[in-house]
């Protein structure tokens, strides 16, 4: 990855959305970005299929095969060219209304990006209970409180916005504490201990 202070990035976010039409909250914030003339400021993947890490492939094989004997998902590879082309980045979880955490909202940490979060309530509160810091200081996260789905996911577009009006550099250095924090927590993180800990206070609440 590349230092933004040093390269200049000419995307303000990107917006990785993928298949669009099992996850609204998705397609609305494309049509925001559509309706609000941000395309030129967000790079995006709308209606070209899957971005891999290191170009854009609308037809080959999701698996990525390493010396010929292991295997990924391309999904698990952090798209550092696409990172390197833009400041921040917008992550939107595959459900849209359930606390649930995926490669997308782990590469925004691993890769040190600020990010907006499109998804279900309360899910901010979540990362921060998990040890994570999130971008109160810097933009307004009331939207994560909001209970009605449509209207959490356009409180937190306006903030997209917002930082699209601000000089992106000022933004990423009032941010970089808590990037620098959540990669290494990211990093840290025994994943499996954390699992097994909170089964164990599943079963214990029972």
């Amino acid at each position: 990855l590349s230092d933004p202070l040093t390269c200049a990035p000419e995307k303000i976010f990107e917006f990785l959305i993928g298949t669009t039409h099992r996850a609204p909250q998705r397609n609305y914030i494309k049509d925001l970005i559509i309706k609000g003339n941000l395309e030129n400021l967000v790079f995006n993947n709308f209606d070209k299929g899957y971005i891999s890490g290191s170009d854009i492939d609308i037809s080959g094989s999701m698996e990525i095969v390493y010396n010929q004997v292991q295997t990924a998902n391309r999904s698990t590879v952090l798209p550092y060219i696409i990172y390197n082309q833009s400041w921040f980045s917008i992550v939107s979880e595959s459900l849209g209304n359930k606390r649930f955490f995926t490669e997308k909202t782990a590469k925004a940490f691993l890769g040190k990006r600020l990010f907006v979060f499109i998804g279900a309530q309360h899910a901010l509160q979540d990362l921060k209970m998990l040890g994570y810091k999130t971008f109160d200081s810097i933009i307004d996260e009331r939207y994560d409180s909001i209970e009605n789905d449509y209207d959490r996911w356009l409180a937190a577009f306006e903030q997209i916005q917002f930082i699209c009006r601000c000089n992106p550099a000022e933004i990423y250095n009032k941010a970089l504490p808590i990037l620098e924090h959540n990669q290494k927590t990211f990093l840290k993180q025994d994943w499996l201990e954390t699992m097994s800990e909170q089964m164990k206070k599943i079963a214990n609440d029972k």
